[in-house]
């Protein structure tokens, strides 16, 4: 039951990272996509640690991969440069936005 606290296992470390190489930073409001084979995440960084109400916030995405259990593996955001090849079928979903 994902409603039950008990459910839930709160890992001893965070699963998703800034990464200051990319100029990446307080990566949120995270979202999941899939094509027919493979898992994308969409989310928000910002270039600055400085945090405004306007820190240039821009969207991101990222091509998931799994451990050797399954586990998604999100790790650190990808350079906001790097493109994607089309995905393999159709994409479905939706994307949710605050």
């Amino acid at each position: 039951n994902l409603l039950n606290p008990e459910s839930w296992t709160k890992l001893p470390e965070p699963v998703f990272f800034q990464n200051p190489e990319v100029s990446a930073y307080g990566a949120g409001h995270v979202s999941f996509f899939h094509s027919d084979s493979e898992l994308y995440m969409i989310y928000q960084a910002s270039p600055s640690t400085e945090r405004t109400s306007t820190d240039n916030r821009s969207p991101h995405m990222k091509l998931i991969s799994y451990d050797k259990t399954g586990i998604p593996q999100l790790g650190t955001p990808v350079d906001i440069s790097v493109r994607f090849p089309e995905p393999y079928q159709s994409i479905s979903g939706s994307i949710l936005m605050k």
